[in-house]
Formats: structure tokens, sequence, C-alpha cells
């Protein structure tokens, strides 16, 4: 615990600092070092840290995907990006091959770390790229990590019923609505910080509405890079975080937070003009 709480003692200003305060490229700079790492993180707890060359195909398109984004890539251009990923992996795969079980796992793991779970994330980007991205870009990371503290704590209060034991054996039903209700918390403080320290107008009752549908968002993260786990037969894809394990550890609720959070942001705004 000592461990966890040092570790979020130091990132979490940092995480401010970066999201807030830097400007955009440098944000978008330590995004395409954070995806890099996560591809290699799942490649490894995949289990090919000995494919180099697949290992280098994830990181590099992983770590591409921040840059498209802020250089404004059209449809055509991503599109390019995504035949020349898929065609590198299907030629490693081909080319490879020698009859052994696993090719097609192996092409998929690079094909997931370097577009699918990158294209999620990276909505926090897309969030910061808006009209009042500066004010935004830190509901993602509130929702998500408001709901694994709610759901902690109240798990380890009341928690009696299990979630899904096969998959999270800590996990409780009571602990996912303690989640819940944490992210409701954390978006009405949110809220509060936005309205009262940077004078905008703030819609309470959809703030709420983003806690209601961001907690279980962040939850199934949670539990879906966990079934992977299960999966790989690994523990935490690494060790980067004493406490936390791996960055893909720390993110997982957020890849599937943000990018519903960046369409709520757009389709039912809750912060307006400032006043």
């Amino acid at each position: 615990m000592k461990a966890r709480v040092t570790v979020a003692a130091i990132c979490i200003p940092v995480l401010l600092a970066l999201a807030i305060l830097a400007p955009v490229w440098l944000f978008t700079a330590a995004l395409s070092a954070v995806n890099a790492l996560m591809a290699f993180e799942f490649m490894r707890g995949a289990g090919f840290a000995k494919d180099m060359c697949g290992m280098l195909i994830a990181m590099l398109f992983a770590a591409a995907v921040p840059e498209w984004i802020f250089f404004g890539a059209n449809s055509a251009v991503f599109a390019a990006g995504m035949f020349v990923l898929t065609l590198l992996t299907f030629l490693k795969g081909v080319l490879g091959y020698q009859g052994e079980s696993g090719a097609i796992f192996a092409i998929f793991a690079v094909l997931f770390s370097s577009l699918f779970i990158p294209y999620l994330f990276n909505s926090i980007l897309r969030i910061r790229l808006l009209e009042k991205g500066t004010c935004l870009v830190m509901l993602p990371f509130a929702a998500a990590y408001c709901s694994d503290t709610g759901a902690f704590f109240v798990g380890r209060a009341f928690g009696k019923k299990k979630l899904v034991p096969y998959v999270s054996p800590n996990k409780t039903v009571e602990g996912a609505i303690g989640g819940i209700l944490g992210s409701v918390a954390g978006m009405i403080i949110y809220g509060l910080i936005i309205k009262y320290a940077c004078g905008m107008s703030v819609s309470f009752p959809i703030l709420i509405l983003y806690g209601l549908i961001a907690s279980p968002a962040a939850q199934m993260g949670d539990l879906a890079f966990s079934l992977m786990k299960r999966e790989f037969k690994i523990k935490d894809y690494g060790n980067l975080l004493p406490g936390h394990g791996g960055m893909l550890d720390r993110v997982d609720s957020v890849v599937f937070a943000a990018p519903l959070m960046y369409c709520l942001i757009i389709w039912i705004p809750a912060i307006g003009a400032g006043f």
C-alpha cells in the first residue's frame, strides 16, 4: 500500500502537468512513449518477448497513433497506415511460418497492441485537442480512477458476492456499485473545480450521467485486461510502477473509459462557455 501511495503521489502531478500545462506537442510525444511501452508490455505478456520483429512493428505503430491524431491525418492517411501495418504483420507471419501453432495469435497480438489499444486510449488526446480541451482532458482519468478507488474501498469494506471470480477473484458486486458511486462523486468534484477555479458553466446532472455511464466502462476495461492476463498466465503486465504493475495495468480502465467519455463530451456537453 505504501508503494502504491508513493507512486500515485509522484505520478498524479506529472500527469496533470503533461495533460493540462504542457504544450499539446509535448503531451502527444509523451503519449507516443506510453503507447510504445504498452505495446511492449502487451507483447511480452502475450509471450512474444523474443519476437523482436513483431515487437518493433507493434511499438512503432503504437507510437505513431497519437502523432496521426495530432497532425490531423485524414481518413486516407490513416487507412494507408492501417494497410501498411496489416501488410507487414501478415507478411512477417507468412514468411516466418514453419507449421507451428500460434502464428495467427502472434499476428493478432501485434495488431491489437499497435492499433486497437492505442486508438482507444488516445481518445484522451482527441479530448485535449477540443476547444475546451484543457478543462476536459482529465475527465476520463477522474471517472476511471475514482471508479477504481470507490470499488476498492467499498469492496474491501462490504464486498461479499463475487462479481466474476474466474477473471478477477477479488472483485465483488458491492465493489462494482461502489465504483459507480465513486465515479459519480469524482465527476461532481471535477465539476466544482471547473466551475469555481476555471470560471466555466457546468451541468452537474450531465456530469453525474457521465459518472454513471463511464464507471461500468472503466470496470469492463479492468476486467478485459484481467481476462487477458489470465489467458497469458501472468500476474501483471510489468513492474514499472511499484504497487501498480506495469503501465498497462495502470491505464486498463482508461482504455475503455476514454473513448466513451470523448463521445459523451461531443454528444452531451456538460461544460459550457466561460462566464
